[in-house]
């Protein structure tokens, strides 16, 4: 078996922050009674170190529904797929994830992925309409 790829170097601030939000974001709807009744949102968060392999590694992992972590009784105990995937922020390790996710119908949502080349529905038939879905699904609520 080949050994875990890691990181080295410093953490980058901005992608702390938007994790940091996204962890926020997913409390508060955990905690309300009004966005999502009976429904609780897991996560969990990936350091892909700005490195493709890294990130297409990690890909593979939560694809294949291999990622022990995922699996863990107490973590997500009430299904060990994942369902979706919010990152990579960059769009060439962005692309390469969305290969993978694909064929496993696992929707990516990537908040810096600039990529004209996404928009090809050929290629990426999701993927220009992501940010549709996402905004008609947000503004049904009115706090929002």
């Amino acid at each position: 078996m080949p050994e875990p790829l890691s990181c080295a170097g410093s953490i980058d601030s901005r992608e702390l922050r938007l994790s940091r939000a996204m962890v926020f974001a997913i409390e508060q709807i955990n905690n309300s009674t009004e966005l999502l009744p009976g429904i609780k949102l897991g996560y969990e968060i990936y350091d892909s170190c700005s490195s493709v392999s890294v990130a297409v590694h990690v890909a593979f992992q939560l694809s294949g529904g291999l990622d022990p972590v995922f699996n863990t009784g107490d973590k997500c105990s009430q299904s060990g797929m994942v369902m979706a995937v919010v990152g990579e922020s960059g769009s060439t390790p962005s692309i390469s994830m969305s290969r993978i996710f694909g064929p496993f119908n696992i929707p990516q949502v990537s908040h810096f992925a600039t990529c004209a080349c996404l928009s090809d529905k050929q290629q990426y038939p999701s993927s220009s309409e992501q940010s549709q879905v996402i905004n008609s699904r947000l503004t049904r609520w009115p706090s929002w």
